[in-house]
């Protein structure tokens, strides 16, 4: 197995563990800190990003490392594996500018976004990739699907103003993928299917616990919502919604996850209140 710490030197390393001997595999910073991140396996390849005058990625096939993305760029992030190919971001030093690049293990490839869009974040879906489309000339940011050949746009879910979604990219699960985006009024989590995307909440628009703080924990979806005017907990499975907790008297706030059981705090802006039931 692969992980990163510190040498002798006090230098943060890629290193490999054979189950007899630890080794270190990177140094594409000598004299400094190497910083490996994002580590990927792709086929029998482990793919990472490792700074050197700036961040970039670099494939290690069990004796070599090589650097595969463009040497002139300064940033390299979410390293990200969908279907057989890899794919990563990848920032020249023009500020907003990203760019989304395909990897099938021989050439790199840049995918076009759309004009004046940048891609930020990343999710793989099966053979799909999902990202967040940012156009730094309007501000608005939308969801993509690119499954290998073409580039989809999937969320517009805010028509007016900016137009801008506000996405963020929650989870894939059978087929079906997640993500929140705000519809003008307030955020909601939406289902989509590889056609059709479906909102699963009727969110309250303003509310103060529009939907959040979305996880998954086994094969369910976990979030904090509002349906209509009560907050609550709620729980979907891919095709039915459940309430776990709801109080119109109290918002809730952090959910987290551990042991196979869900906690989660409440708040009351009434001073003295009553712990919820």
């Amino acid at each position: 197995f692969y992980f990163y710490a510190y040498n002798v030197s006090n230098y943060a390393k890629l290193f490999k563990y054979n189950g007899t001997t630890v080794t270190q595999i990177s140094n594409t910073s000598p004299g400094g800190s190497d910083w490996p991140s994002s580590l990927t396996q792709l086929g029998s390849n482990l793919y990472f990003s490792s700074y050197d005058n700036g961040n970039h990625v670099y494939k290690y096939d069990g004796t070599s490392l090589t650097m595969i993305s463009d040497p002139s760029a300064n940033n390299v992030n979410a390293v990200t594996v969908a279907g057989s190919n890899l794919y990563y971001i990848l920032n020249t030093g023009g500020g907003n500018i990203n760019f989304l690049y395909k990897y099938d293990g021989t050439t790199a490839t840049l995918i076009s976004m759309p004009a004046d869009t940048s891609a930020f974040e990343l999710m793989s879906g099966g053979s799909n990739l999902y990202a967040v489309g940012y156009n730094y000339v309007t501000g608005a940011k939308k969801v993509f699907k690119y499954d290998g050949t073409t580039l989809t746009q999937i969320s517009d879910t805010n028509t007016s103003g900016s137009h801008n979604d506000d996405p963020w990219l929650v989870n894939y699960n059978a087929g079906l993928f997640y993500y929140t985006a705000f519809d003008g009024t307030k955020t909601n989590l939406y289902e989509y299917d590889g056609t059709t995307s479906t909102a699963l909440l009727d969110s309250q628009a303003g509310g103060p616990d529009n939907i959040g703080a979305p996880f998954t924990m086994g094969s369910k979806l976990y979030f904090r919502g509002y349906n209509g005017s009560i907050g609550g907990v709620y729980s979907y499975d891919g095709s039915s919604l459940a309430t776990i907790y709801n109080n119109s008297a109290f918002s809730v706030n952090d959910l987290v996850a551990t042991s196979n059981k869900v906690f989660f705090n409440v708040s009351d802006n009434s001073p003295n209140a009553s712990p919820p039931s």
